[in-house]
């Protein structure tokens, strides 16, 4: 399958890229995206790029920014959705797999052990504009490169 489009992300770190390793996806061409949270409040390491998305939003809050981290080319298979055994082949539908540092658990909304949401970390469902701003940019990036269409489910979880 051949990959259209660029493969790398503007601006993105590549500094844990894993897609040239032993744990290259499969080519694809990307059609659709997903969006999760990481529930945590740095930068996962992934075991080694074994469970990576696409890429990794990391917020710099001080800096009004998302710091993005690209794991794998824009058309490669990314690991980040789990493949149970005996359920659903996730990683199969040509996902772009983002993951944003921080949480979308409300019991976190406003403290984390002892961290404050919108200084230490990011509680998404109350995000800011800038942090909104910064991820419709990829969402834009993705829908102008790889005709990635701009719709989503009707409700987030």
């Amino acid at each position: 399958m051949a990959r259209t489009g660029p493969q790398k992300i503007p601006g993105a770190s590549q500094s844990y890229f894993y897609g040239s390793g032993q744990y290259s996806g499969s080519p694809m061409e990307v059609n659709c995206g997903v969006i999760h949270t990481t529930e945590g409040r740095t930068l996962p390491g992934y075991n080694g790029g074994a469970l990576a998305p696409t890429v990794t939003g990391v917020p710099d809050i001080a800096a009004k920014k998302i710091r993005w981290y690209q794991h794998y080319d824009v058309d490669e298979g990314a690991r980040a959705l789990a493949n149970k055994r005996g359920g659903v082949e996730t990683n199969t539908s040509n996902a772009f797999q983002v993951e944003l540092v921080g949480t979308c658990d409300d019991s976190k909304k406003t403290t984390w052990s002892g961290k404050k949401a919108g200084v230490d970390y990011l509680h998404w469902p109350t995000a800011p504009d800038w942090a909104l701003a910064e991820v419709a940019w990829l969402v834009r990036w993705l829908h102008d490169s790889h005709s990635v269409p701009l719709t989503c489910a009707k409700d987030w979880l």
